[in-house]
């Protein structure tokens, strides 16, 4: 079922575990639940103890079956692959707007999600770039930081080019 703007999601939520027979006991939430989502789900289930999931979860993270290994493999080839082919592509005058849609459109023909933040020049020192424009000239050092997903499993790659 899914939910509807004008419904109340921790409701909801309060209302599928109790049909699934699950309203009381014990309900792990996973640390990449926002605190606030948490509590809205422990506010409408005060028979339920709510508690963070990651002593389970964190034992099934540490073992990767083969099929798990291939997806983050996956993930970071293609990084690589979408940083090469735009690195290749790379014209004085670009912008950090324009490698951004070349970022784009690379992602795209890999079939996965992805983006990438760029910096470019002096400003590859920041962690935010500028809001300038900074134009390309031969010698100037490029930063191209981000991933995609592959079921799943997200790639994290930063690397610089000049």
């Amino acid at each position: 079922r899914g939910w509807q703007e004008d419904e109340d999601p921790y409701a909801l939520v309060a209302k599928v575990l109790r049909d699934m027979g699950h309203a009381t006991g014990t309900l792990g939430m996973e640390e990449a639940v926002p605190y606030f989502r948490a509590k809205g789900i422990a506010d409408a289930l005060p028979q339920a103890k709510v508690v963070p999931a990651w002593p389970v979860v964190a034992g099934c993270r540490r073992v990767k079956s083969a099929a798990e290994l291939a997806l983050m493999k996956l993930a970071n080839e293609a990084t690589l692959a979408v940083y090469e082919a735009v690195w290749k592509a790379l014209k004085p005058g670009m912008t950090e707007q324009d490698i951004s849609g070349l970022l784009a459109m690379a992602y795209a023909r890999t079939g996965l999600r992805g983006d990438a933040s760029v910096n470019v020049g002096k400003y590859t020192a920041s962690p935010h770039g500028s809001d300038k424009p900074q134009h390309l000239v031969e010698g100037t050092p490029i930063i191209f930081d981000g991933g995609c997903r592959a079921g799943g499993y997200t790639s994290d790659i930063t690397r610089t080019v000049v």
